[in-house]
C-alpha cells in the first residue's frame, strides 16, 4: 500500500499480503551467543532454509552485552546480522518477513514432503497469478484440507493483537475480487452509509500502517455507536482488548480495577498513539470514545500514560 516503507517490509508489522499465508508469512530469527571471540550462531523457527544469511555478529566476554541487529536487504532473501552479544547472554530473537509468501509456502511444502521420504525432484517455485487472469480450479481428488476457524475468531485475534497482516487480509476478503482497491471502495461505501463525508477520512490499507490514513475522532466515534446499537453488538465489543486483561492492552490500565470497564483497541505508529472504545461509566451508562493524538515531541510513554488516564476518567 502507499507509504509503507522499506523498514515496514522487513519485519512482522509490514509482512506482504497474499492469497497464500504461512506462518504469517514470516520467519523468527534467534541469535545465539557462542564462546568468546566466535561469530553467533543463529536458528529459524520454522527451520526452512528460506533466507541465505551474512553472519557478522561476535560473541565476546562482556556477559552484558547485546548489540545485535539484524535486517533482510530490501528485495533480497538475504538477511544480514551485525552487532555483539556477551558470551552467555539470552538470545536475541527478531521477526523477518519473508519477501514471497508463495515460494516461502511452495519451499515449506517442499520441506514437510522430504522429511516424510518423499521424493522431490528440483527446487520449489512458485507461478504468481494478476488478479485479471481466469483461475480453473482442480478437479483432481484432494489430499487433504483443513478448516479454519470462524470468521468471528479470526477476527478476535485480529484486534486483540493488533495483526497488520490478518487485518489487510480481512480488508481484501470484504471485496468482491479480493482487491485492496476493491475492499477499500466497499470500505468507502459502508462510512459513506454512518453519514462520513470526504473530509472525515482517507484511508489507503486495512491495517492503518500507511502513513496517508487519515481520520477523525468523531467519525471513529460515530462508527463505535452505530456498531453498539447494531444486532452484532456483543461480537463487536468481544472483538476490543480489555483493560489490564488481554491484547496490546494486556499492560495498561492494569493498576486500577476500573481498567477491565474499558474495552478498546489501541493503535500506534512514530508520534502517533491512539485508544477508541467503550467505557463502562458509572454514571453515564455505556460510553464511545475515540482519543487520537499525534504529532508530539513527549515520549510515546508518556503520551500513552495520558491517553489511558483519559480513559479511564470516562468510567468514573
Amino acid at each position: 500500500p502507499p507509504s509503507w516503507t522499506q523498514d515496514d517490509a522487513q519485519n512482522e508489522d509490514g509482512a506482504p499480503v497474499s492469497a497464500l499465508v504461512l506462518n504469517d508469512n514470516m520467519l523468527t530469527l534467534t541469535v545465539h551467543p557462542a564462546a568468546a571471540g566466535a561469530l553467533t550462531t543463529y536458528s529459524f523457527q520454522p527451520s526452512l532454509e528460506y533466507f541465505a544469511v551474512d553472519n557478522r555478529a561476535v560473541t565476546t566476554a562482556n556477559k552484558n552485552e547485546s548489540k545485535i541487529r539484524a535486517m533482510r536487504m530490501p528485495g533480497t532473501r538475504q538477511v544480514v546480522i551485525t552487532g555483539a552479544i556477551g558470551e552467555g547472554h539470552a538470545p536475541s530473537t527478531f521477526t523477518i518477513a519473508v519477501d514471497d509468501p508463495a515460494l516461502f509456502a511452495a519451499l515449506a511444502l517442499k520441506d514437510a514432503l522430504v522429511r516424510r521420504g518423499v521424493r522431490v525432484d528440483g527446487d520449489a517455485v512458485a507461478r504468481h497469478r494478476d488478479v485479471t487472469e481466469s483461475f480453473a480450479a482442480s478437479t483432481a481428488d484432494p489430499l487433504a484440507s483443513r478448516t479454519s476457524p470462524s470468521l468471528i475468531e479470526l477476527l478476535r485475534v485480529t484486534d486483540k493483537v493488533s495483526q497488520n497482516l490478518h487485518a489487510e487480509l480481512m480488508l481484501r476478503f470484504a471485496s468482491p475480487d479480493g482487491t485492496r482497491e476493491a475492499g477499500l471502495e466497499s470500505m468507502r461505501e459502508f462510512l459513506k452509509s454512518l453519514g462520513a463525508g470526504q473530509d472525515d477520512y482517507r484511508i489507503d490499507d486495512g491495517s492503518g500502517l500507511s502513513r496517508n490514513d487519515l481520520v477523525t475522532p468523531s467519525l471513529v466515534a460515530r462508527l463505535l455507536t452505530h456498531m453498539y446499537g447494531s444486532e452484532h453488538r456483543e461480537q463487536w465489543i468481544s472483538l476490543l482488548p480489555v483493560g489490564g486483561e488481554d491484547g496490546t492492552l494486556s499492560n495498561r490500565l492494569c493498576c486500577t480495577s476500573d481498567g477491565t470497564r474499558v474495552h478498546a483497541k489501541t493503535g500506534t505508529l512514530a508520534r502517533s498513539v491512539a485508544l477508541s472504545g467503550y467505557a463502562d461509566s458509572r454514571s453515564h451508562g455505556m460510553l464511545a470514545f475515540s482519543i487520537l493524538v499525534n504529532d508530539f515531541s513527549a515520549p510515546s510513554a508518556t503520551v500513552r500514560q495520558w491517553v489511558d488516564k483519559m480513559a479511564l476518567a470516562l468510567t468514573e
